[in-house]
């Protein structure tokens, strides 16, 4: 688990002046569970944390939120940006803001058991080859259910690139616990539509994923996933980006050294393209012909379902 620069992960400080665990909370317009949240995440067992509150321009209360918890809990640091710079830049800047040795992002509308960082924690500095570490995860939609996205991947890069791919899910590894090194060396500038599934992608380069078995996450469905054709448009902005929300994704995929270039990669993206095709395409003709929307809403369900 080297990085082409790196002869190796940095050891833990034996004397530590910084946090050990480093929490990253992007958040725009999520006041009304935002406090539930950041209280699910300062209850946390693992004491040796720092919470970075990273405010997008927000236009209801997170800010005030944010910086009322901080006055009352030393390990909490918030940063407003003047200019909401879209969620791919505010990842990447609560990642270049922490000190600690590992690191997690955390949503505003997510909530942590109190033993999610401990049982994560334990598990990367148990061994070696583990980059990331996520626990089983409920999603609170009605009724809740398990996600499945959460599976180890404790194979060689290519084949734990593969099995990611088939079955990315909502992405809850993006979530779980990451030795910091790593996430550094693999999030990029990139502007694109699935940001996060590259980032993943990459960090597999280096290392296992672990799955802790207790469910210690617990996910609200939302953000920008749930609003595609928005998120296309601002994150895809040429035609053909529009029409196949996932070539940008793919082109890059493909330079990566790690990804396989093999038949079931090139199925993989055949499908992936067409399928958020045939979603962009019913979402753009519910725009054009609202009267569709009753008939179309079905049929988008089943189109994300069988992925």
């Amino acid at each position: 688990m080297k990085s082409p620069t790196e002869p190796s992960l940095r050891t833990e400080r034996a004397v530590r002046a910084e946090p050990l665990v480093s929490i990253g909370l992007p958040v725009y317009n999520g006041a009304a569970t935002l406090r539930e949240a950041m209280d699910s995440l300062r209850a946390q067992t693992h004491g040796t944390l720092e919470l970075i509150v990273s405010d997008n321009a927000s236009t209801d209360d997170s800010l005030a939120i944010a910086e009322e918890a901080a006055r009352s809990d030393p390990r909490i640091r918030v940063h407003r940006n003047p200019d909401n710079r879209g969620a791919a830049w505010n990842f990447r800047h609560v990642l270049e803001l922490a000190r600690g040795d590992y690191f997690l992002w955390a949503s505003h509308d997510d909530r942590w058991l109190p033993r999610f960082v401990e049982a994560n924690l334990d598990a990367l500095r148990s061994d070696d080859r583990r980059v990331a570490s996520v626990s089983r995860v409920r999603a609170l939609a009605v009724p809740p259910y398990l996600t499945s996205d959460t599976f180890p991947l404790v194979g060689d890069p290519g084949d734990n690139v593969l099995a990611y791919l088939r079955h990315p899910g909502a992405n809850s590894r993006m979530y779980g616990v990451f030795r910091r090194e790593v996430l550094l060396w693999s999030v990029g500038e990139e502007v694109l539509w699935a940001f996060d599934w590259l980032w993943v992608v990459r960090t597999l380069r280096y290392g296992h994923y672990h799955e802790v078995p207790e469910v210690l996450l617990e996910r609200r469905p939302g953000g920008e996933s749930f609003d595609k054709a928005s998120a296309v448009r601002r994150y895809n902005p040429t035609r053909i980006g529009r029409m196949l929300p996932k070539w940008p994704l793919t082109r890059r995929l493909w330079a990566e050294p790690h990804v396989p270039k093999n038949a079931a990669l090139v199925a993989w993206i055949l499908r992936a393209n067409l399928q958020d095709t045939a979603v962009a395409f019913y979402d753009w003709l519910g725009g054009a012909a609202p009267p569709l929307r009753r008939i179309m809403v079905p049929v988008r369900r089943a189109l994300r379902r069988r992925w």
